[in-house]
């Protein structure tokens, strides 16, 4: 049996196995559905600051840009429909300061701190 077969038996049997009512634990590369990400500097919120989701960073810019948004009061941001998998990435300029994260999977909560 080469490499692919190997591999569609695997995930069959897992599967099978799931349905029979035993657990199986399988690695899990799934974007979370939705993410709040919260901007801080030296522990405050920011608010009023833009946010980027990505795909991915170049440099310092983000790229592949899919959407922004304005924090509000207490420096937070929803990105509330996230693709289910890929790489994404969130980011923002405070000050000349160019701050990025690219977690993956991508969670339901994210934090960019600056001046930390």
């Amino acid at each position: 049996m080469g490499t692919h077969g190997l591999l569609a038996a695997l995930a069959a049997a897992a599967l099978l196995t799931g349905c029979g009512g035993s657990s199986t634990s399988v690695v899990s590369h799934v974007n979370a559905g939705a993410s709040t990400v919260t901007v801080t500097n030296s522990g405050a919120p920011v608010q009023t600051l833009t946010v980027t989701l990505s795909t991915g960073i170049s440099g310092v810019s983000p790229s592949g840009t899919l959407t922004s948004a304005v924090t509000n009061q207490a420096g937070t941001v929803t990105f509330p429909a996230l693709p289910a998998a890929g790489q994404l990435c969130v980011s923002a300029t405070l000050g000349g300061q160019f701050l990025w994260r690219c977690p993956y999977p991508f969670p339901a909560n994210v934090t960019l701190a600056f001046g930390s």
